[in-house]
């Protein structure tokens, strides 16, 4: 099998009390050997490893300003390294390699990531660089928005050089084109969200408050990460509702939108009476979703007045490694229309999916036929799977519950659970690259472990009291009724 389009394989996965941020302007400043001084999850003896190793790979550079683009990257690479327990002078060269990207017009995203995919011993056949500027032919969803954002960026600050100026504006245009399906998603996400907040406008205030953030926090995302996404000024405008903006992004891309949601604010389920309990009555279920109404016809929005921008082009075949991927993909669909019929994941302000008797023991056997599966990203068998595509997996073998495809927008669904109040079947989310953000997910297991697929050991179960695991823990989300 080629290896050449293997950089697809990322670890990525969507504030934490332990996660810590190497993008922020405080810990910017700090250097390289400081970064690894602070952290908390280093014994004494692997904080003097760490710091000969990356002595040794950087030079002087172990001690630069940590506010270099270049040292935030490597920082993340460390981090990442660290997480996933690699050995520290394998881990050096790699931190190093994805510094010295970055002064090669590197986009970060992909520096990182390419780094972390040699230090699982699948470095792939092109160089990062080639991999940055012919992204459209390796489209990835997980990287996709942030990789969109930092072209952006570059492009207005001026700071692409001339003659790969023209490169980059065409796989911004070619990425965006690509993103557009992702753009549709979202926005039906947040129509359905505007439709709970609606609903639960006279409710509890614990769930409308939290409605109100999950929708405040995708508007932001929408707006930041999907900038040019849509063609049609409608599908832009952000004083429109996202249903009329989801609707036009439809029409865009020639298909037929879903009636606008309905959503009634379900009651909780009845609590059992001491008589039902006497006479062994189960409790009633709580009622049942509402069935979406009927949305009156659309009108075909009017043509955009702005010059439409030109198809992507054609990508080259693929190799082989590409057309594996793809067969994954085609699994992952055909799986997706056999469990379509099955409870989709509850958003903020659903009730949480009532589990069967004995969960718990389907739960391990679950994860039990799992572990040992190799890592390998857009995965969704036994051949190989990623860190969300096997908490989907579980999900919807075990409770036959569909969970959305990255952890990101995993991280989205069901409510929010402290840690002390962990309970098995909860989701548990880290920050593995500190970069501020969800890159990892694991499914709760009980007595302090939980399982996830690691990049370095495949499916397996770990201890979550582990101090690395500790310091990257971004949050937990709770789906099933307990």
């Amino acid at each position: 099998m080629k290896r050449h389009a293997l950089w697809l394989a990322l670890v990525l996965g969507s504030g934490a009390a332990g996660a810590a941020n190497v993008t922020t302007p405080e810990a910017r400043k700090r250097t390289l050997l400081e970064y690894v001084d602070e952290r908390d999850d280093l014994g004494a003896a692997e904080k003097k490893d760490w710091d000969k190793a990356l002595r040794l790979a950087f030079g002087g550079a172990a001690i630069k300003d940590g506010s270099d683009e270049g040292i935030t990257v490597a920082k993340s690479v460390v981090a990442a390294a660290i997480f996933f327990d690699v050995e520290p002078k394998r881990a050096a060269r790699a931190a190093f390699d994805a510094y010295h990207d970055t002064y090669r017009f590197v986009p970060p995203p992909i520096a990182i990531n390419y780094q972390i995919l040699v230090l699982q011993g699948r470095k792939p056949a092109a160089t990062a660089r080639q991999l940055a500027f012919d992204f459209p032919r390796y489209f990835n969803q997980e990287i996709a928005p942030d990789l969109a954002v930092w072209w952006d960026e570059m492009l207005a600050a001026g700071a692409i050089p001339a003659l790969e100026r023209r490169a980059v504006e065409a796989a911004l245009a070619a990425t965006r084109e690509l993103m557009r399906p992702m753009l549709r998603e979202r926005l039906w996400r947040a129509t359905e969200l505007e439709a709970r907040q609606k609903a639960l406008a006279v409710g509890p205030a614990g769930p409308k408050a939290e409605v109100k953030k999950a929708l405040t926090e995708l508007s932001e995302e929408i707006g930041r990460d999907f900038k040019g996404v849509g063609r049609a000024a409608a599908i832009r405008d952000p004083g429109a509702s996202f249903y009329d903006r989801y609707a036009a992004l439809c029409v865009e891309l020639q298909e037929t939108p879903k009636p606008r949601p309905s959503y009634v604010a379900a009651m909780p389920a009845p609590k059992a009476t001491p008589q039902a309990e006497a006479q062994k009555l189960p409790v009633p279920p709580p009622p049942p979703r509402p069935v979406d109404k009927p949305a009156p016809p659309m009108e075909r929005p009017a043509p955009p007045t702005e010059k439409p921008v030109p198809p992507p082009v054609a990508p080259r075949p693929p190799p082989d490694a590409v057309i594996e991927e793809a067969r994954d993909a085609a699994v992952s669909e055909r799986q997706a229309q056999k469990f379509a019929g099955h409870v989709p994941a509850p958003f903020s302000g659903d009730p949480l999916v009532a589990p069967f008797g004995g969960w718990p023991k389907i739960l391990n056997k679950t994860v039990d036929r799992w572990v040992g599966t190799p890592y390998l990203w857009g995965g969704v068998s036994h051949r190989g799977i990623d860190c969300s595509g096997f908490t989907r997996q579980v999900f919807r073998e075990a409770f036959s519950v569909e969970l959305p495809r990255n952890s990101r927008e995993q991280f989205a669904t069901g409510a929010k659970v402290e840690r002390p109040q962990l309970k098995a079947g909860d989701l548990v989310f880290f920050d593995t690259m500190d970069r501020g953000t969800v890159t990892h997910v694991g499914v709760y297991l009980g007595d302090g472990m939980f399982a996830h697929a690691s990049s370095s050991k495949g499916v397996t179960r770990a201890d979550l009291a582990a101090k690395y695991h500790q310091r990257a823990f971004w949050g937990s989300r709770r789906l099933l009724r307990q």
